[in-house]
């Protein structure tokens, strides 16, 4: 598998990292798209990971060496802080571009947010403008990873989205190419973990 993404004219390295559990000292243990394992070394409790690759290779083996700063990740079922784990989650839609807000369309994202919102949200109240906490990173949006704040709209019976005109218009959004690729890896990796 291909795992590089062009980014600003330069071919990067982007690793897959699936969350598969925690080891004996409670560092949370990642699989890449290779099946090389990493532990987060600060036990999921920063902003990002502090990701070390693992000696052997072994889910309780001792970390070894740190990610180098020049490869770029995308987290699947990142370990969540115990601080939000009793507030309540929704699913909202990232659009990629004006017309996608208008249709309400985008890659989904989940949001925690608190009771409030929450129970608006499952009341199917439409407009507003709320504020949430991304729970995991956003393949679109490079800068809005897992802590990040989102500002979003609710749309009814349908899944509320993001805000687009003073929002996330201001952010660096991926290339249509990007995104292209980024999913056409994505379902490499899911392939090859049914083998």
């Amino acid at each position: 598998m291909n795992n590089k993404v062009k980014v600003t004219g330069k071919d990067k390295k982007v690793l897959i990292l699936e969350h598969i559990g925690e080891d004996f000292f409670s560092c949370p243990v990642y699989r890449d798209q290779n099946k090389l394992l990493w532990k987060d070394i600060d036990l999921g409790e920063s902003k990002e990971p502090n990701l070390y690759s693992v000696g052997d290779n072994e889910f309780d083996g001792d970390p070894a060496f740190p990610l180098r700063k020049d490869v770029e990740y995308i987290m699947i079922n990142k370990k969540l802080k115990e601080d939000v784990m009793d507030k309540e989650y929704i699913k909202v839609n990232l659009p990629l571009d004006e017309q996608g807000y208008k249709d309400g369309n985008g890659e989904g994202v989940w949001v925690i947010v608190d009771q409030d919102v929450f129970k608006q949200h499952k009341s199917d109240y439409c407009g507003g403008k709320f504020t949430g906490t991304i729970a995991n990173d956003s393949l679109y949006y490079p800068s809005l990873q897992y802590g990040s704040t989102v500002v979003f709209t609710m749309k009814g019976k349908n899944r509320p989205v993001a805000i687009y005109g003073d929002f996330l218009d201001s952010l660096t959004v991926i290339t249509k190419e990007q995104k292209d690729k980024l999913i056409e890896e994505i379902l490499e990796y899911q392939g090859s973990r049914k083998e």
